[in-house]
């Protein structure tokens, strides 16, 4: 995949581009950055005159992304209708609420699942939550020995059309943040586009989620670059969200994404663009340049990145020690829960799933 094409950036921030040609290269890179719909939103607003086989295909993406919006609509309302009935409350945060706060048109941001989190206090419902959404039963086991060891984990379910991920922790590092319960004190509502009011994180946090994923991904897309962006644009408290990033230790992390995120908007950081000398020779050797903004290329090469961030993120190195040691060698019953149950001991059953794992990895980035 190559990088954006010129074009988009100007398109996508709504510059007059009259007399400009849209290519099919135009369009293709569009795609591959998932901003195709966006794209086409500026096709009509400014009228532009195109041939009628990139104005179709165009049409085509944002009808498309329009799909993925309302299929995502439709899994939570059941995930919230299953949270009700444990007793729970979740918030949203990515794709649908990024869409619904910050996009001029919500249904035009690409939305492939729905990213949830569980208020801090409710934790240990969330196996049982996971039942109501309708987990497999393997997931079920998994999510509540995840739980009582007090890992950051993540579980896939398929409510309805389109996946819920529901998260224990919104900015899923490694370490629980220090900031869980005050992160969700600070939650706003806002309103979807079928009417749904939901929680989400603020506009400091937002930020920081959005910068910590850019660098999870490696800088992939140019739709993520473009959500800061309009997060920039509101206007969010800097000071704020370097004091908040302090506290759970990432406070180079989030300078460097914002100076590299702005540096591609061409922009000036309103952070410091200082970062430990020792930090920064780490990120450019994990983040190399010549993988940034390549799509599944830049996210694929990358698996093991997270361990990286917050290995470069400040303090807490024993507990993130231990924690490390936990991923590493996880109870029996996450490994059968994750694989297939077996009588192996338990160096056998651990070698034969991170195999298997290991293959998966591999062809995955294959195939992406």
């Amino acid at each position: 995949m190559a990088a954006p094409h010129p074009l988009l950036l100007p398109l996508i921030r709504g510059h007059d581009v009259q007399g400009v040609r849209i290519s099919e290269a135009v369009v293709a890179s569009a795609e591959e950055h998932w901003v195709a719909a966006l794209v086409f939103d500026e096709v009509e607003r400014q009228e532009l005159r195109l041939k009628a086989p990139i104005r179709k295909r165009l049409a085509a993406s944002s009808a498309a992304v329009e799909a993925e919006n309302l299929a995502a609509l439709a899994s939570l309302k059941a995930a919230l209708a299953a949270a009700d009935e444990v007793g729970v409350e979740i918030a949203v945060f990515k794709g649908l609420t990024t869409g619904a706060i910050h996009y001029q048109r919500p249904m035009s941001r690409p939305t492939v699942d729905v990213d949830v989190f569980v208020d801090p206090e409710s934790v240990d419902a969330m196996p049982d939550l996971v039942a109501a959404i309708g987990g497999a039963p393997a997931d079920i086991i998994a999510t509540k020995a995840l739980v009582e060891q007090g890992r950051v984990f993540e579980v896939t379910t398929q409510p309805g059309p389109a996946p819920v991920d529901l998260h224990r922790d919104p900015m899923n590092m490694v370490l629980p943040s220090r900031r869980a319960e005050d992160r969700w004190e600070h939650t706003v509502t806002v309103d979807l586009p079928d009417g749904t009011t939901i929680r989400t994180l603020d506009l400091e946090d937002s930020v920081i989620q959005a910068l910590l994923h850019l660098l999870r991904d490696n800088f992939a897309d140019l739709l993520r670059i473009n959500d800061v962006r309009l997060m920039m644009n509101a206007e969010p408290d800097w000071f704020l969200i370097e004091q908040r990033a302090e506290e759970d230790g990432w406070r180079d992390l989030v300078r460097y994404a914002t100076w590299y995120t702005c540096e591609v908007l061409g922009r000036e950081s309103p952070l410091p663009v200082d970062v430990a000398r020792w930090k920064r020779m780490a990120l450019g050797t994990v983040w190399r340049r010549n993988l940034r903004l390549r799509g599944p290329e830049s996210h694929g090469r990358g698996m093991r990145r997270q361990s990286a961030l917050d290995l470069l993120s400040s303090g807490r190195q024993t507990q993130l020690a231990k924690a490390y040691a936990q991923r590493f060698f996880p109870p029996r019953v996450v490994i059968d829960a994750r694989s297939s149950e077996s009588s192996a001991p338990y160096p056998v059953a651990l070698t034969t799933w991170r195999l298997r794992q290991w293959r998966d990895s591999v062809t995955f980035r294959r195939g992406r």
